[in-house]
Order: C-alpha cells, then structure tokens, then sequence
C-alpha cells in the first residue's frame, strides 16, 4: 500500500547510551528477509545520550 510519504514502513528505535547496542538492533534489521521490495526508514531518537550512540548510528550504513 501506497503511502503520502511512499514508505510502507517505518521503524523507530528511541535510545539512551546506545552506542554497544545499536550497531547490532541496526545490522540485524539489514539482514531481514522479504523486505527487498519494500520501501522503509529508520528513524533513531538519541535521548541526549553521553556515549558514542551518534557516531555509532552514522558509521552503520543502512
């Protein structure tokens, strides 16, 4: 189904000192099966985290 953003799904990870965990969270969505057809986001909220978590996010390459 077409959306007015034209992504069938989104994803939304809210973290908080997330730098050891989502590098793993991230790769394992990369690895999903079925979804080659299918247009998605990952939207990463950082709650003010005082870890790597920014740069852990933007070394993963979705």
């Amino acid at each position: 189904m077409e959306t007015a953003t034209g992504l069938d799904f989104s994803i939304a990870i809210c973290t908080y000192n997330g730098e050891h965990r989502l590098p793993d969270v991230l790769n394992a969505l990369l690895q999903q099966s079925q979804i080659d057809n299918l247009r998605w986001e990952v939207i990463v909220v950082d709650n003010n985290s005082q870890d790597g978590t920014a740069q852990a996010v933007s070394y993963t390459h979705l």
